[in-house]
């Protein structure tokens, strides 16, 4: 009487549909953590689109409860000058450039800086943290001293606004675009986020 038993054919053949079967799940599990990573950074870059629309409207509040131009911006030769009397550009005088960063220090007024490039490099933001009074505070700028370097990069974009063919006055009304990009698995994402902001 013969014992039966597998032959080798069989055992090669299982051994290799179980590792198809083996990477076929593996695959499966690493394209959804994939997924799921790139949803999460997408929110975040979401969030830091929000946040800078959120900026440009703040400096144009800040320009008003001063009694500024509405559309004011300062540079470094007068930022912190605490009487500041005129505005070295105003937010329609990027438009034949496009590309700008906004800055924004405690002691100072908001700052709109022209960047000429609307490449990643170009444009990178740094994250950086620290404790007050025990509580833990945290912030996003394109200053790259002493900060921790991310996987993000934004600029705005200011540009005017047609009705009926029409150009609007830039004075009163832009259209503004909040540019958000990150780099990740060799690849860049874009996030744009508009808004319209004027003397209102």
């Amino acid at each position: 009487m013969k014992s039966k038993g597998f032959t080798l054919i069989e055992i090669i053949i299982v051994i290799a549909v179980f590792s198809i079967w083996i990477m076929a799940v593996f695959y499966l599990v690493t394209n959804n953590l994939e997924r799921l990573d790139e949803t999460k950074t997408r929110n975040i870059a979401t969030f830091l689109s929000k946040e800078w629309i959120e900026m440009a409207f703040n400096a144009r509040d800040a320009n008003l409860a001063k009694e500024l131009p509405w559309n004011c911006v300062f540079t470094d030769d007068n930022i912190n000058d605490p009487d500041p009397k005129l505005c070295s550009w105003f937010f329609a005088s990027w438009i034949q450039w496009k590309y700008i960063q906004i800055s924004f220090n405690a002691s100072e007024y908001p700052k709109l800086i022209w960047t000429p490039l609307n490449t990643f490099e170009n444009n990178r933001i740094y994250y950086h943290s620290w404790n007050i009074n025990w509580i833990n505070m945290s912030r996003y700028n394109n200053d790259s001293s002493y900060w921790e370097e991310t996987i993000f990069a934004r600029y705005i974009v200011f540009t005017w606004v047609q009705e009926n063919w029409q150009v609007l006055p830039t004075d009163k009304i832009l259209k503004l675009e909040s540019h958000v990009l990150f780099s990740k698995w060799a690849k860049t994402w874009e996030v744009i986020l508009e808004s319209f902001i004027g003397n209102y």
